[in-house]
């Protein structure tokens, strides 16, 4: 068998990475998608997967829900992006567009960036349960993910209203339905106080108190360390940080408890 020369190889989880290279090697300039939705396409097929393509032929695989959610409902939070980004190009203000507003682009780059670091935090909860095996070991990641779930839907809806100006606060767009959602999910599995709880106790249990009156990273204790460690590095000719000439003038009860 030949060896593995990807430059891939070796990260995890490894069946995620191998469906990411198999992506970049398909061309797919703007306007020229057929092979890789052709992938997808067959991909799908191949685990029996229900897809749906719509007049902007963004494709959507329907997964089935982890054992025990099936009633659980879904949320397209992508879906939300797509209509603000339609709707600020579509409307002017002022002599402009919308979407050459600053706050307005402030505001797409803020739900977006979450949207996008929710994404991952959830694959990566997925791929630690997956290769731990073990949900004990994975609770404060899953408890977050709870949190940010509800977090994010409400935000990226609050966001999405906002733009649509009085449309988006009526029952003829999706946001208010949306967004009270959002305040379901924060309580349906859970309120997120607990799982905040949950997670503040998880952190902890990695720690311990300082030794001392001052915390373990105090400049000048940590200075101090930092100058008897390295005495003979120091005592070169050369450029260091004040800090140091600082410590050596302190009386030594002075960092005693440090």
């Amino acid at each position: 068998m030949a060896a593995d020369t990807s430059v891939l190889s070796g990260l995890e989880p490894r069946s995620f990475w191998e469906h990411f290279e198999a992506l970049t090697k398909i061309a797919r300039p703007s306007r020229h998608e057929e092979p890789v939705i052709e992938h997808v396409r067959a991909w799908a097929d191949q685990h029996g997967f229900e897809l749906q393509q719509d007049a902007g032929r963004n494709l959507v695989i329907r997964v089935p829900a982890t054992p025990g959610r099936e009633g659980a409902p879904m949320v397209t939070l992508q879906g939300h992006l797509d209509m603000v980004c339609e709707r600020v190009l579509s409307r002017e203000t002022q002599g402009s567009r919308l979407a050459d507003k600053q706050m307005v682009q402030d505001t797409l780059a803020e739900s977006w960036m979450e949207l996008e670091q929710f994404r991952l935090f959830v694959l990566r909860t997925a791929w630690k349960i997956d290769r731990l095996n073990d949900y004990k070991a994975v609770r404060e990641d899953i408890a977050a993910a709870k949190v940010l779930a509800s977090r994010v839907l409400m935000g990226i809806s609050t966001r999405a209203m906002h733009l649509h100006g009085s449309l988006g606060i009526s029952n003829e767009m999706p946001f208010g339905d949306m967004l009270l959602r959002g305040f379901v999910m924060g309580i349906a599995d859970g309120p997120d106080e607990v799982h905040k709880v949950t997670i503040a106790r998880q952190m902890l249990r990695r720690h311990r108190a300082a030794p001392g009156v001052f915390p373990s990273m105090h400049v000048p204790a940590a200075t101090a360390a930092a100058t008897r460690k390295y005495a003979d590095a120091l005592s070169l000719p050369g450029d260091r940080s004040p800090w140091i000439d600082y410590v050596r003038g302190l009386p030594a009860e002075a960092l005693d408890d440090a």
